[in-house]
């Protein structure tokens, strides 16, 4: 009999170090999984995350060359401006010189004009004059 019970007791043994091992095997195995799977999932949001990251480089980037290109704009405005302001008295002076000479040339014309208007208004007056006298005389030598 105690032969046969410890042939039962090592079996019931036998049997359940079989079941705990088949149980931790188990356990170990699906613990491997969610362990896996965990990895698997952080590996895959990491990828996601250093994906966004070179988004936002690339964005960041694009709008650094697009706030150089808007400078580099303005600059080149300014640099207009400020050429055609430096320019501008130049030009005035250029201008009033220009309507100074339109003025003298027109003032000039005038007044060659104006004199021969007045020689020929002269002229016409004497003529007049010259007509009446003869009148005056003619009607002093007919009386």
């Amino acid at each position: 009999m105690t032969r046969s019970t410890v042939q039962v007791s090592n079996c019931r043994v036998s049997e359940m170090c079989r079941r705990q091992a088949g149980e931790r095997a188990a356990q170990l195995e699906e613990a491997r999984n969610a362990m896996c799977t965990a990895l698997d999932q952080w590996e895959h949001d990491i990828k996601r995350s250093e994906e966004q990251e070179e988004k936002i480089i690339k964005m960041a980037q694009q709008q650094v060359k697009m706030l150089q290109q808007t400078r580099l704009s303005h600059m080149e405005q300014v640099m207009k401006l400020r050429q055609l302001c430096s320019g501008i008295p130049k030009r005035a002076e250029e201008v009033e010189s220009q309507h100074r000479k339109e003025c003298d040339k027109m003032q000039a014309e005038l007044k060659t004009e104006l004199t021969g208007l007045q020689k020929k208004i002269m002229l016409e007056t004497q003529k007049e004059e010259l007509a009446n006298m003869q009148k005056t005389l003619q009607s002093a030598w007919l009386m």
